[in-house]
């Protein structure tokens, strides 16, 4: 945005027997002026943290509560257009315009699994 700003809301999850107390709880903005266009945002299986991905080409781990950079993830060629978490919240999966879908171990950083888009039948 041009305040350079991520505002980033939780939304409630509801099922059929829980009551909504507040439709939207903002937990916090990360500010930062480098890390360019967000293109997703997904929250871990618990709530606790939340995953961006966007046009720098960066995947991050945020906590979201003290707007708080705990890891950043870098690999891909082009902007990252999506991103989750598994139901453990032990691995990172990124999807980008370099083709390309990423499994990430949380704690490590590091790149587990690479998928490249292919051209045959």
């Amino acid at each position: 945005s041009k305040l350079k700003k991520t505002i980033i809301w939780r939304t409630c999850v509801m099922s059929v027997d829980q009551e909504l107390d507040i439709p939207w709880t903002f937990y916090k903005s990360c500010k930062s002026n480098d890390i360019g266009a967000i293109r997703s945002v997904r929250f871990n299986s618990d709530g606790t943290y939340c995953v961006t991905g966007g046009s720098d080409k960066v995947v991050r781990l945020w906590n979201p509560v003290k707007a708080l950079l705990l890891k950043s993830y870098m690999g891909h060629g082009q902007e990252v257009l999506d991103v989750a978490s598994s139901h453990d919240n032990s691995q990172l999966a990124s999807g980008s315009k370099d083709h390309m879908v990423m499994i990430w171990d949380v704690m490590t950083g590091h790149s587990i699994r690479r998928f490249r888009e292919h051209y045959g039948v």
